[in-house]
């Protein structure tokens, strides 16, 4: 730092209070100007007003100025705690990355602007120290992360930005979020149907190939002209009969391919796909619902009361 950065006011974070005491005297002894501060620190306020006035060349401190504290001086940070959180290590290198006072305020600059204004600044730019090597992980923040309640929400964001060519962040995020809401009621809407379907006793052919591991019913395609046709009346009555929801088969031949599995379930006496129904509902296991014999499924549904 001393060799590298020695004009730069540089914020350095350590993982315990001691251990930043430890390094501010360290720094000192090599000919930094080095103040340690933490929060029971009776002149902190003094020290970190003298930080910014820039009389010190490094202030040191742990869990304290990662959030709330603006120093325009500060122009590198160095980060010597392990960092779990990627909000955490961008809040900490975000106390350097702010350009000064009056560079980029102007509502009429676009980003040209503001990167010429920074440029030509006393502050044109800022440095992070990583010996630990954690920014791969983590990353510097976007701007999408200043308003988004969280990094996904914020990458979320980006990408839509980036799909749509948006460029008022509030409106990016006013819209993500019309998104997502429309996303989740039309998911609720499926789900309440899903459940009044299992009220009344049928699922979908996707599900019933899946719970009974027939492969061939999961992944069929129509192919010749006889398969492709349409249901009839008599097909999805057939199909209701056999607990399988009509909307969700497509073509005459998956009808059939689904009425032929659930007639070799009979063949095997095992429950009904109803009566499978039953039995999650009231707590039994699927994988032990779908593999029940009949007999045994009216047993366990007649201990409940039911039929």
């Amino acid at each position: 730092m001393l060799q590298k950065h020695p004009e730069r006011r540089t914020l350095a974070f350590l993982p315990l209070v001691e251990i930043s005491k430890k390094f501010a005297r360290i720094a000192l002894e090599v000919g930094l100007m080095a103040e340690h501060v933490d929060g029971k620190d009776p002149d902190r306020i003094y020290k970190v007003d003298r930080f910014r006035q820039g009389e010190y060349q490094l202030l040191t401190n742990s869990q304290l100025l990662h959030t709330g504290f603006d120093a325009p001086c500060c122009s590198a940070t160095l980060n010597l705690t392990p960092m779990f959180s990627s909000v955490r290590y961008q809040q900490i290198i975000g106390r350097s990355t702010r350009p000064l006072k009056g560079i980029v305020d102007n509502p009429e600059y676009n980003a040209g602007d503001r990167c010429i204004n920074i440029a030509l600044s006393d502050k044109p730019d800022a440095v992070i120290l990583d010996p630990m090597f954690q920014f791969q992980e983590h990353g510097l923040m976007i701007p999408e992360a200043l308003s988004a309640s969280s990094l996904e929400e914020a990458e979320a964001i980006r990408k839509r930005r980036q799909r749509t060519g948006e460029t008022n962040l509030g409106i990016a995020q006013r819209d993500y979020v019309l998104e997502k809401e429309q996303e989740m009621l039309a998911r609720l809407e499926a789900e309440r149907r899903e459940r009044q379907k299992r009220e009344e006793g049928v699922i979908s052919v996707k599900e019933f190939a899946l719970r009974t591991d027939n492969f061939p019913l999961a992944n069929y395609v129509a192919v010749y002209s006889g398969e492709v046709k349409p249901l009839s009346k008599f097909d999805r009555l057939l199909l209701k009969q056999r607990g399988i929801d009509p909307e969700s088969v497509t073509s005459r031949g998956e009808c059939d391919i689904a009425c032929r599995a659930v007639n070799i379930r009979r063949a095997h006496k095992l429950a009904e796909i109803p009566v499978v129904l039953e039995l999650i509902a009231i707590g039994t296991t699927p994988k032990r619902a779908w593999m029940l014999s009949a007999v045994e499924a009216k047993r366990i549904l007649k201990v409940h009361g039911l039929q």
